[in-house]
Formats: C-alpha cells, sequence, structure tokens
C-alpha cells in the first residue's frame, strides 16, 4: 500500500512539473533572441529543482516527461506518406516497387520508415561488425513497430584512406543528407564509429533535421604482447621509436603488429574516434 501511495505521489509531480513547464511556455510566447532562450532554460531549470529534480541526476525521468507532453504522430502525418498515402499513379507505383521485395503494404504503409545508414565497407576494419549490428536495429525498430530500411553510405576507414578520410567527412555528410531527403525517410539510427564517420553522419542527419539516433560502433579488444597490453594508436608510436633505435628487432616488431589491433572496432584508447562517439 505503501508502495502504491508512493507512486500515486510521484505522478502527481510529474504531472504538476508538466503543468508547470506548459504554463511557463504559455506565459513566455515565442522566444527571439538568445537571451530570451536562455532566460526560458533558467526558468525551467529552476522548475526542475523546486519540484526536487536535477537536470543529470534524473535524465530518464526527465525524458519521460518530455515524450509525454511532446505530440505523437498520427501515420497520416508521417513524411513517407507523401510517397505511400495518395491514390494517384506515382503513390501506385511507390507502394508496387516496394512490394517488389516480397513486402505486403500493412509492412510498411502508415508506419513510420526508419532509415539505417550503415557506412560499411570490407577496408574499413572498425565497421566490420556492421552487417550483424544492422540486423539487431532492425529487430529493434520492428519490435517497436516501425518499418526499417538499410542505406548504404561511403564509409570512412581512417586506417586505410589516403591521404586522409578528413577529405571525405564533407561528403558523407552529403550523402547522408540527401539518402534521407530523396527517400520516404521519418527517421533513422546512423551508424558509426571510425574517426570522421561520426561528425559525418550526424551532420547530414542534422542538416536534414529527422529524428535521429546515433549507435557508436565501440572500440575494439586491447591488445597482447608477451604479457603486456597494447592500446591501439598509442602503444604503436612508443614501440616504432624503440624499433627505429634498434631495441626491438624484426620479430618483435611483427608479434606486436599481430597483436595490436585483435577484434572489430575502434581504437580502444581515448583517441578522435572514442572521443566522437563519447561526445
Amino acid at each position: 500500500m505503501e508502495q502504491v501511495e508512493r507512486e500515486n505521489a510521484r505522478d502527481l509531480q510529474q504531472d504538476t512539473i508538466l503543468e508547470d513547464v506548459k504554463i511557463n511556455k504559455k506565459s513566455s510566447g515565442r522566444h527571439k533572441g538568445l537571451d530570451d532562450l536562455e532566460s526560458s532554460h533558467e526558468l525551467f531549470q529552476s522548475d526542475l529543482f523546486r519540484k526536487g529534480l536535477h537536470p543529470s541526476s534524473d535524465f530518464h525521468q526527465l525524458t519521460r516527461l518530455t515524450d509525454m507532453a511532446r505530440p505523437r504522430k498520427t501515420s497520416e502525418s508521417l513524411r513517407s506518406q507523401r510517397w505511400y498515402g495518395p491514390d494517384d499513379l506515382r503513390s501506385f507505383g511507390h507502394r508496387s516497387r516496394t512490394k517488389q521485395m516480397g513486402l505486403h503494404r500493412d509492412e510498411f504503409v502508415g508506419k513510420p520508415v526508419i532509415g539505417i545508414i550503415n557506412p560499411w565497407n570490407e577496408m574499413n576494419t572498425c565497421h566490420t561488425h556492421f552487417p550483424q549490428r544492422v540486423q539487431d536495429v532492425k529487430r529493434g525498430i520492428y519490435g517497436a513497430g516501425g518499418f526499417p530500411v538499410e542505406l548504404p553510405a561511403m564509409s570512412l576507414g581512417e586506417q586505410l584512406m589516403k591521404p586522409t578520410a578528413m577529405m571525405y567527412r564533407n561528403f558523407l555528410a552529403m550523402e547522408v543528407e540527401e539518402l534521407l531527403r530523396s527517400y520516404p525517410i521519418d527517421g533513422a539510427v546512423l551508424m558509426g564509429g571510425c574517426d570522421k564517420t561520426t561528425p559525418g553522419v550526424l551532420m547530414g542527419a542534422i542538416s536534414m533535421n529527422l529524428p535521429c539516433l546515433y549507435v557508436p560502433g565501440g572500440a575494439m579488444l586491447r591488445g597482447h604482447w608477451r604479457g603486456e597490453t597494447l592500446g591501439s594508436g598509442t602503444d604503436v608510436w612508443k614501440y616504432w621509436d624503440d624499433r627505429r633505435s634498434g631495441k626491438l628487432d624484426e620479430q618483435s616488431w611483427f608479434e606486436i603488429e599481430d597483436g595490436i589491433a585483435r577484434s572489430p572496432g575502434t581504437c580502444m584508447t581515448m583517441g578522435t574516434a572514442a572521443t566522437m562517439m563519447s561526445i
């Protein structure tokens, strides 16, 4: 009984916060300029502190409140319905060609079409596991009631591209934006990991202004050599100095080469890839 009362009290507290936020939004009107935006943010935070919530420690509760306050789209308002919904010749072609893949109209018409941006190829060793990861993402989208479609994009493998993957980051951003724009996509799951991939896919999706989630590829397993732990992107410089100075023979150098990168994933040290994924 006490637990039920505590839950009721918590729900009442959340309803009060939502009502306060709605009142503040109505009273403040449209925000004009950075000063108004900052004032609104401070007002919202003060409401949270007053109700015993902290923006960082109560993240999941705040997310739930935000989701409760946000109106959900109807099937008719989905962007993809511009392709699949109308009773005209063009939409007939869109539906029939989608059914060409062996699908029934109930599988995609009226459901959120979620594009999975997959920057995979066999030369990008950081993303070796992405074909399997895509299947996991698809199962999650199906389970949530959506229709997943995989959209391959340029793969920027920092470790093998010359002169540098940085030259192609903006190409990836433009490709992602236009993939999402040109196809009947309602939201996106962005896969990435290797250094320039993360900002590339994010910039493209943000420019397109569609709801998106970023799925980091994750780091590889740490390396081993003769009882020593090897960090990719860090220990290579140390042992290369030893190699150049004659302290490390060719056999030892090849052993380090064999053991420093031993699984799919990005560098496991806190370099560019891990920093981008963390942010």
